[in-house]
């Protein structure tokens, strides 16, 4: 006769498990990154592509063109792709303006039907090796290609993801969001270093054209709205291995973006990271993500074992993750310069759980938005 407790109480430890497996590795893998220093009497040898779509960005355009114009490399190495995504306030206008009174030699495209459709068509234009991707609402540090030049000519890889950060904000719901974002980028950076990528963000990526060029249709399929980072990764991790993907740890290398504002806000983004996980193969990615969900869907329905004799398991849960949890964001605090409260800590834990299993849910019953497009 089959005993259901005993199955259950395995499932749980199994699951257990893996989450402490996988959360140390990507910790050890964070910390065995070297963080490299920027050397300024080094001699450039990479050709880069700056490329950015932009739509409905009339507040942030000001500050992007202006990092734009300050960063620090040589002009004839680079070349800044801009393109606009069907924008309907003044985006364009702006950026017009800014190009023609400042004398600059870059390129303003129109493109229609989504930003993959406007990145491909700046990949497309790009006439350097290099690719280097971020958004119309970051901030760009003027190093970011001397950082990368940098990282490129020690290693040679395919793709570089580099560190994004939310803008500075000071409320407690700003400070929430901060913390649980700066564990996204120090997992997926702690991931990539032990060979076992899972996520990138194209906030601050820098990739080898030709690879993109391979197999462009595929990776900004437009039909799928989001996730153009993540299947470009994918692409090439099937075809030239885990490998050929590195991180930049590298403090000059840090795009700050902006953070969700409201609770609204911060769901909907969720959601439509989330939706693009039905795409996914099987691979490091979707296992991750999947054994993370188990784990907090068994941490909540633990709850309901308080009154029962199992009432141990739920405290046992949560004090294993807080034990392994608290490490990665100790060391991403440190990188990023931010301090970390521990009662924000403790209260992210408590809703983490809530937060991940109900977007898991959510995202299969409820089409996000983005720009004013449904996802």
């Amino acid at each position: 006769m089959i005993n259901i407790e005993i199955i259950v109480l395995s499932f749980i430890v199994l699951i257990t498990i893996f989450y402490i497996k996988n959360i140390i590795s990507y910790t050890i893998g964070w910390e065995k990154l070297t963080e490299s220093k920027q050397k300024d009497n080094s001699s450039p040898k990479q050709t880069f592509s700056i490329v950015i779509a932009f739509r409905n960005e009339s507040e942030n355009l000001d500050n992007l063109l202006h990092d734009l114009i300050n960063i620090n490399f040589p002009k004839h190495l680079f070349e800044v792709i801009l393109v606009n995504d069907d924008s309907t306030d003044n985006s364009k206008e702006i950026v017009e303006d800014f190009i023609y009174n400042n004398n600059q030699d870059w390129q303003l495209l129109e493109s229609k039907g989504g930003k993959k459709n406007a990145i491909k068509e700046a990949i497309k234009t790009a006439k350097n090796e290099f690719i280097f991707s971020t958004d119309a609402d970051c901030r760009i540090p003027k190093n970011i290609l001397k950082s990368y030049d940098q990282q490129l000519q020690t290693e040679k890889k395919k793709l570089i993801a580099g560190p994004v950060i939310f803008k500075n904000r000071s409320s407690f719901f700003g400070k929430l969001v901060d913390l649980e974002f700066m564990s996204l980028i120090i997992s997926g950076a702690g991931a990539i270093s032990i060979n076992k990528p899972i996520m990138i963000n194209a906030a601050n990526m820098v990739f080898a054209k030709n690879i993109a060029i391979e197999n462009i249709d595929n990776i900004y399929n437009n039909s799928i709205q989001s996730g153009d980072d993540i299947f470009l990764m994918q692409y090439i991790i099937d075809k030239y291995g885990e490998n050929e993907i590195s991180f930049l740890k590298n403090k000059s290398g840090i795009i700050k973006t902006d953070s969700p504002k409201t609770l609204k806000a911060f769901v909907n983004q969720r959601l439509r990271w989330a939706s693009k996980a039905k795409h996914y193969k099987v691979n490091h990615t979707s296992k991750s993500a999947i054994g993370i969900l188990l784990f907090n869907f068994t941490l909540l329905i633990s709850i309901f074992l308080l009154t029962t004799n199992y009432w141990y398991i739920f405290p046992t849960l949560f004090i294993i993750k807080l034990i392994v949890d608290i490490p990665i964001l100790l060391s991403a605090s440190k990188f990023f310069d931010k301090s970390l409260s521990f009662p924000i800590f403790i209260l992210l834990e408590i809703i983490y759980p809530l937060y991940i299993v109900g977007i898991g849910i959510l995202s299969f019953f409820i089409k996000s938005t983005w720009k004013g497009r449904k996802i």
